[in-house]
């Protein structure tokens, strides 16, 4: 479902609706491997339709389930380095919304 979503945002070409877009992406897994290869694809995914794809920092949590409570929230360690993602995002979209309005009157 992502892909096909992802493939319907890419049109019409050159014209995405994420064109110049603050986005950002973080992944979990339940198993020990790690989601930054499918990060990685999504993020390369940003670059082919021009979406504003935050560089750094990002979120990949293996075993996911380990660094949940049984209320199913976040370990301390997980929340602070999610809260910190969130809160660069948010600087992200002023920084994005400068540079298209520069952009847009030049």
């Amino acid at each position: 479902p992502l892909k096909n979503t992802l493939d319907w945002l890419s049109r019409p070409a050159f014209a995405s609706p994420l064109r110049d877009k603050p986005v950002t992406s973080f992944g979990a897994t339940p198993g020990p491997g790690n989601p930054g290869r499918a990060l990685a694809q999504v993020n390369a995914y940003y670059a082919a339709v021009a979406a504003a794809a935050l560089p750094w920092p990002t979120l990949a949590v293996g075993r996911v389930g380990e660094v949940l409570d049984d209320t199913g929230a976040l370990d301390a360690k997980i929340a602070r380095r999610l809260s910190a993602q969130l809160e660069a995002f948010v600087h992200w979209i002023d920084a994005v919304a400068t540079y298209r309005e520069a952009r847009s009157t030049a």
